[in-house]
């Protein structure tokens, strides 16, 4: 399990993607949004405490997502 980066703690809560305009909202974890992360090779959104505590699939928006703070 990774150690907890408290960076991770104040993500957004909502993206929008600049290439199709849709919004995405991260899932919650542990009182904190979750941020979007490489696992095993796919992108996975995670908890900010690391892999170990919460990892949930993540569905782009599109073919090529471009996600931004909204």
């Amino acid at each position: 399990m990774k150690h907890a980066d408290t960076k991770y703690q104040n993500m957004p809560k909502e993206y929008k993607c600049e290439h199709c305009s849709s919004k995405v909202e991260a899932p919650m974890h542990c009182g904190h949004p979750m941020h979007l992360e490489n696992v095993e090779g796919k992108q996975k959104w995670v908890c900010w405490m690391g892999t170990g505590c919460g990892v949930k699939d993540y569905t782009a928006c599109c073919e090529n997502p471009a996600l931004i703070a909204a």
